[in-house]
Parts: C-alpha cells; structure tokens; sequence
C-alpha cells in the first residue's frame, strides 16, 4: 500500500538536514508550486514534497471517490507518505485545503507533526451562526453547477477570484492550466470535499505549535475565518502578510519564504 501510495502521488525527498519539512498544495495545484521553495530549503531540511490525489499530476486511478470525498482520505494519504519516510517531528507547510489535512492527519498521529504553518487555511467554508465562512449555500450550489456545465470556463474566471489577477493574468492563466489538468469529475469531488466540510470541532485537539499565514485579501477565506481559525488552536499565531489573494506562494514567494524563515522553528 505504501509505495502504490508513494508512485501514485510522486512523493519524494530533496536534501539530507537534521530535520523533516513537507510542503502540501492545495486545490487545482500540485507539487511544482513549491519547488522554489524545496530548492531554497533543501540545502538546510530533509524535504518531502508529494501531489495530493486530485492533482492533475497524481495518478487518476489512485484517487477513489469514497476515499477522496471526506479530507480524512486525503490526510491518510499524507500519513502513508510520511510512515514510509519514517517521518516524525516533522515542520508541515499546507497551502489552502492541505492546511486542513495537515490538521486532521496531526491530531491522528501527533507524533509526527513538531509544527505546522498554514497559509489561507480554512476549517469550514459556509456561513453559520456566529461564522462568517465567506460562503452561502446558493454560491456553492452554483459553483459545483458550473464546473458540470463548463469545467474550462468556471477554472479560468475560478482562477482570476483566487489570484484577485485579471484573468489573463500570467499567475492567473498558470493557475487556470493547473485546473484544467484535473479531471473534471474528480475536481468536482474534491472540491465537495473541500466546501461542504466542517472541522472546527477539531481545532482545539490539535496541540502543536501553528502558525496561520493571511494575506490582506483573501476571496475565499475571509479575515474572519483566519482570525477564527488562530483563536481555536491551542497554540497559534496569525501574521497578515503584505499582498492579496489566495495564492501568496505563488504572487508574492520572497514575502512566503521570509515567513516561512522566520516560523520554521519551535519556539
């Protein structure tokens, strides 16, 4: 099972440091958003980089619809890669919908998580009483509508929101291509997964150092939901950082990398 997981998700490890990082994209990415990063870490860490199930890059017969549609799926995925690494302790860096995982797979296995730092994390995406998630039920109702009737067209204007580019943007036409080599049905699953879940119930069981990064702007997770997200961690810390959008890894990398420098410690 593990190295089915292992080739299925093109996991692999760059450099030989002391300690264990692993970089986790988010939705409509995959793994070569961090190579800068794994090239400007590697000569200090031993990092692990991996493609989630649903990446376009990832081997579509490994993802499974009952597995993948719960982000539970997914954070076993990530718990696979790291046992055959024999990883423990490790500093976890998750982008978007891979912050959640990180979360899930950490309060399962916490042995294996020294601290986490999650950039435009989210642990529910619809509004509730007292939560402002950023999304009505009607909204995502008409998104997962208009990925079954035009997959192309929702992931290019998709991409424009998330970058706040126009979007004939560059970041954000990178990004569109990035959607389009997902396979529509199982993007359609993923992204169910992702804004139809709940885990606010399991913040505060999750003890391990955090750090949540927050650009100024964000469309899809408001500053609310950050603001939420740091205050029920037991042991966290939000820093806004200097640009906008949803994607500051990708729009701003020199702003990422001097956090994720001054973060990537245990104290």
């Amino acid at each position: 099972m593990a190295m089915t997981t292992i080739s299925a998700l093109n996991a692999r490890v760059l450099g030989d440091g002391p300690r264990t990082l692993i970089f986790a994209h988010g939705f409509g990415g995959n793994q070569a958003v961090w190579a800068p990063y794994a090239r400007a870490f590697e000569g200090r860490y031993r990092v692990i980089l991996y493609d989630l199930a649903s990446a376009g890059t990832a081997n579509p017969g490994y993802f499974d619809p009952l597995q993948h549609s719960k982000l539970e799926g997914h954070a076993d995925d990530l718990l696979v890669v790291m046992k055959n690494f024999k990883v423990k302790d490790c500093l976890f860096v998750g982008h978007s919908v891979s912050g959640m995982i990180g979360l899930l797979a950490a309060r399962k296995e916490p042995e294996r998580f020294a601290k986490a730092i999650l950039i435009g994390a989210s642990p529910r995406y619809l509004e509730d009483a007292g939560y402002p998630g950023g999304l009505k039920p009607g909204d995502i109702t008409a998104t997962f509508e208009a990925i079954a009737g035009n997959y192309r067209e929702w992931a290019r204007n998709y991409a424009a929101f998330a970058t706040s580019l126009p979007i004939d943007d560059p970041l954000a036409v990178t990004f569109s291509e990035g959607l389009m080599a997902m396979r529509p049905d199982i993007a359609l699953v993923t992204l169910q997964a992702i804004l139809r879940s709940d885990y606010r119930h399991i913040l505060p069981d999750v003890a391990m150092p955090t750090v949540v990064l927050q650009t100024k702007r964000d469309g899809a997770v408001p500053h609310e939901v950050a603001q939420y997200l740091a205050a029920q961690l037991p042991s966290s810390k939000l820093e806004i950082i200097n640009t906008e959008g949803h994607l500051p890894h990708l729009a701003a990398p020199g702003l990422i990398r001097d956090a994720l420098e001054r973060h990537l410690t245990l104290q």
